[in-house]
């Protein structure tokens, strides 16, 4: 592909054939859905059809959108014959809506432009959800019975569960996916103003603003006590350092995770030592020894394990989605929602084709990207980086948990990659102009 100069404004413009207005109300959408999430999901909704109405005919010759619409059959077939229809039809509103929103992220989203001021906004909406969180844990902040009917959401004195913050979300661990994406979006603006203040001497205060806010949602993730997220945080974060040769970071990184893993998992040798200068929360909770006994129906690997025999006694067209809790609560008299894996989800729940073409599809939307991810400017290059790494985040954090089932994260999971599936299909139409390198702006 021959690369051409092109302001990023004009180049917003020329690739995003979609209703002008669309781009707004996605904005707009994206910024209230962590404290507004009703009116954030309408948003999406709204773009969503629009999307379509206007650009049906170049939806439909879509050759990928087609591969996600087999998808849909299969999955429409897995459902019919599940244990459990009636719950396996309802768990396609989990999956096949976010395909057709996909396909219009694909048109809206079409520059690193529009993804940086995503990640703007990403970063300005988390600190009224930061603020909410440490009124919680800190101050017993709740809301009144009205609240949850109005925003869909509720404070809960002391965090849920207790001594953990959620914020404005139903459970510590989704606040923690949520933050653990926005900061690593967060980064790559840090990476850039850092280049910016460096090279020209200007945006210095941009930048304090910047690691403010970074500082106060790591200050959050640790309150929330969710081991995944902090893994997450902490892999983004010495991807960045390494990208970006910072040393400094990269030594403060490494000796910090050294320091807290040996006070968690060596006690015998040398630990002890250690855990009197770390909080226990932390390394107690790395350890295991915060929650100490617990019921074997609650641990992963028996989730894991019976997950797995699901997918073995019916390997094509799986049990049905939304039917491993009914079938687990039967095995083990213990309710829980999902068995802590997507993976193995989708693979007990709709059989190995459905779990191999999720998987292909989403590679080939990521593929793209990856492969072209040095023809962008510098500046470009560490948002479509920052992006890369956080919907890794959201693959990562799935192995761990599943965030399918709550609408915000679910959005979030589905926003990143259509930013990335964006790029990749303007890398491939003729209007695509991809700016060379040149110095920071």
């Amino acid at each position: 592909m021959k690369l051409t100069a092109a302001p990023e404004a004009t180049q917003s413009m020329t690739c995003t054939p979609a209703p002008p207005w669309t781009w707004g109300l996605l904005q707009a959408a994206w910024f209230v859905l962590p404290v507004l999430p009703g009116i954030g999901t309408v948003g999406f909704g709204v773009v969503m059809l629009a999307t379509w109405r206007q650009q049906w005919r170049q939806l439909l010759g879509d050759r990928q959108l087609w591969g996600w619409g087999l998808l849909s059959l299969w999955l429409m077939i897995s459902a019919s014959f599940a244990a459990q229809p009636g719950e396996a039809w309802l768990g396609l509103a989990n999956l096949i809506p976010f395909f057709l929103l996909l396909a219009a992220l694909r048109v809206l989203l079409r520059s690193p432009a529009q993804l940086r001021r995503l990640a703007w906004l990403g970063l300005y909406a988390a600190l009224p959800v930061v603020g909410l969180g440490l009124g919680q844990v800190l101050f017993g902040w709740t809301t009144p019975s009205f609240w949850y009917t109005l925003l869909g959401w509720r404070l809960v004195a002391g965090g849920n569960p207790s001594g953990r913050m959620a914020s404005s979300f139903m459970y510590a661990n989704l606040l923690a996916f949520y933050l653990a994406i926005v900061w690593t979006l967060g980064l790559g603006l840090a990476a850039n103003q850092w280049q910016i203040w460096r090279q020209q001497q200007r945006g210095g205060r941009l930048l304090l603003v910047i690691l403010a806010s970074l500082a106060a949602i790591a200050l959050a993730l640790v309150l929330t006590h969710s081991r995944n997220a902090w893994l997450l945080a902490t892999v983004t974060t010495l991807a960045f350092a390494i990208y970006e040769g910072w040393s400094l970071l990269l030594l403060a990184v490494v000796t910090g995770i050294g320091t807290v893993a040996w006070a968690a998992f060596l006690p015998q040798w040398g630990g002890q030592v250690l855990r009197p200068w770390l909080p226990k929360f932390i390394w107690a909770r790395l350890s295991g020894d915060l929650f100490p006994h617990r019921y074997a129906a609650e641990l992963r690997a028996t989730q894991w394990q019976f997950a797995w025999q699901m997918a073995r006694d019916r390997p094509w067209l799986g049990w049905g989605l939304r039917n491993f809790s009914p079938l687990y609560k039967a095995q083990w008299d213990f309710w829980l929602g999902h068995p802590h894996n997507l993976y193995l989800m989708v693979l007990a729940e709709a059989g190995w084709p459905t779990l191999l073409g999720l998987c292909g599809l989403v590679g080939s939307c990521i593929a793209p990207v990856v492969l072209t991810l040095k023809r962008w400017s510098p500046r470009d290059r560490r948002t479509v980086f920052s992006y890369l790494l956080a919907f890794g985040g959201v693959m990562a954090f799935n192995c761990l948990d599943v965030t399918l089932f709550d609408l915000r994260s679910n959005l979030i999971g589905w926003l990143l990659l259509g930013a990335i599936a964006g790029l990749g299909k303007a890398l491939k139409s003729p209007a695509a102009a991809i700016s060379p390198p040149a110095p920071e702006q």
